[in-house]
């Protein structure tokens, strides 16, 4: 579950071999769709004063450089969900985000006993 800029932690979760260089990892999430925070409304909020200044790299490229699919072009508060992964656009997605990930969050406790 994720959020904004949130699926950036996604890019933790290459895996592989502990002789493989970086670039012969396997990005976990390669072929999901997604939502995130926009780079084009990335470069446009530091002169709104929602950033201090420019990112020195961007999200939604670095999620698509390997191998996600970014659903969203405008932040408009909208949630998806790809199999396990449930990505909301912004902090407007937010409550729709909670509503979908809680009854799934849930069940996955009462299964697992926890």
């Amino acid at each position: 579950v994720t959020l904004c800029h949130g699926p950036a932690a996604l890019l933790s979760t290459k895996k592989g071999s502990a002789d493989q260089s970086e670039g012969e990892l396997e990005f976990a999430y390669r072929g999901y769709k997604a939502t995130c925070f926009t780079d084009r409304t990335d470069g446009i909020t530091p002169s709104l004063g929602y950033l201090p200044g420019q990112m020195p790299w961007k999200c939604q490229s670095a999620l698509e450089a390997e191998g996600m699919k970014m659903i969203n072009s405008a932040e408009t508060g909208d949630v998806f969900r790809d199999r396990e992964l449930i990505t909301g656009d912004s902090p407007y997605a937010a409550h729709d985000l909670g509503m979908r990930a809680a009854p799934l969050l849930v069940k996955y406790a009462l299964d697992n006993k926890l």
